[in-house]
């Protein structure tokens, strides 16, 4: 008898069971693999031992930046943080309520029909947002009082490593560092710098005019100028400064008739901060010009109260008057300058526009 042999087929493994053997195999090859990293890394260090030293020294970095911003732990650094996420988060609340205001208010009177409506409307969304500044003004001077009104070098610019750095780069680097932000900006020396302190402390105000533009300027000479009222405020010494050279400081202009309007409300529009960090070893003072910015009321549009070229202007002119050698004889337009800045504080009366145009933009 005669059997047919039957071809016999490979044995089919399951797909179940092949994905347990590839899993087992995988990780009994992860295992090694782990292992041989990390013997050939550190002998006789554990990846715990690894992770424990990250977290170390990510704690000692936390350190380092809460001892640089004036803390005393990194839990006081973690709760400056959450302050200040918290204060955004407001200020964003506020920004979209007063959005929210500005578009109802424009709704309501573009339904309204009349012009008196209108101008009702716009009025009110003035006075509703000029009492919005103000509490953030008186806001920001309580929060100044702890903080200080004007960034630290250190907040922007690495000191430590600019103090490498010749004067020649220190210079470049930093009118590169500010003209790609559009922001206006100086190196003085530490003895032109010395100079203008000496005056200010003297005279720490004082009044510069402003050219307009020529349209303005066609209406007639009075209103070919706007006068900016300027005050020098002397702020603390970095820690890393001795006593003996001349503090920091920061001059705020404010448009005269805003000043006279509004008094302490007034909003700058201009501030001139000269910090002294490398006065010492580099015999360098950098300056800061930063243009305040304003929502127009005919929109939601944020622009600069001044061109830069306006505020560039401006500061040649400050250190025109206050750069001044007291110690040798004076030429003629030293001369006028001073007198100008002696009677606006000690003889009002005397004081005369046409010498202070004069004083500010005559060359020689």
């Amino acid at each position: 008898m005669m059997y047919l042999a039957r071809a016999v087929r490979p044995m089919r493994v399951r797909a179940p069971m092949r994905a347990a053997l590839c899993l087992r195999t995988y990780a009994n090859n992860a295992d090694s693999l782990l292992d041989r990293l990390t013997n050939e890394a550190a002998p006789g260090e554990t990846v715990e031992d690894k992770r424990r030293a990250k977290f170390d020294q990510y704690n000692r970095k936390l350190a380092a930046k809460a001892q640089e911003r004036g803390l005393s732990s990194v839990e006081e650094l973690a709760q400056k943080h959450r302050e200040e996420q918290e204060m955004k988060k407001k200020l964003e609340r506020e920004e979209l309520a007063r959005a929210h205001a500005d578009r109802v208010a424009a709704e309501t009177a573009a339904k309204q029909g009349s012009v008196e409506e209108r101008d009702r409307a716009l009025q009110e969304r003035l006075r509703l947002r000029r009492q919005q500044e103000e509490a953030r003004k008186l806001q920001a001077e309580g929060e100044e009082a702890t903080t200080g009104p004007v960034k630290p070098l250190s907040s922007f610019l690495d000191v430590v490593k600019i103090e490498k750095e010749s004067p020649e780069n220190i210079t470049k680097l930093w009118a590169s560092y500010h003209t790609m932000r559009g922001k206006l900006s100086a190196v003085i020396p530490a003895e032109t710098y010395a100079r203008m302190i000496d005056t200010a402390r003297k005279y720490p105000q004082f009044v510069l005019p402003l050219p307009k533009s020529d349209a303005a300027a066609d209406e007639g000479a009075d209103s070919a100028f706007e006068m900016q009222f300027l005050q020098w405020a002397f702020l603390a010494r970095p820690p890393t400064v001795s006593t003996t050279t001349p503090p920091p400081s920061a001059v705020l202009f404010t448009s005269l008739a805003e000043y006279k309007l509004r008094q302490e409300f007034a909003q700058m529009s201009l501030v001139l901060t000269h910090y002294t960090e490398l006065i010492e070893s580099k015999g360098l003072v950098l300056m800061r010009g930063d243009v305040t910015e304003r929502q127009t009321a005919e929109s939601d549009e944020v622009k600069q109260v001044m061109a830069q070229k306006e505020a560039q202007l401006l500061a040649l002119c400050a250190q025109r008057f206050y750069n001044v050698d007291w110690n040798k004889a004076l030429d003629a337009q030293d001369e006028l300058r001073r007198e100008l800045l002696h009677s606006f504080h000690h003889n009002p009366t005397q004081f005369s526009l046409e010498k202070l145009l004069e004083a500010s933009f005559q060359l020689g």
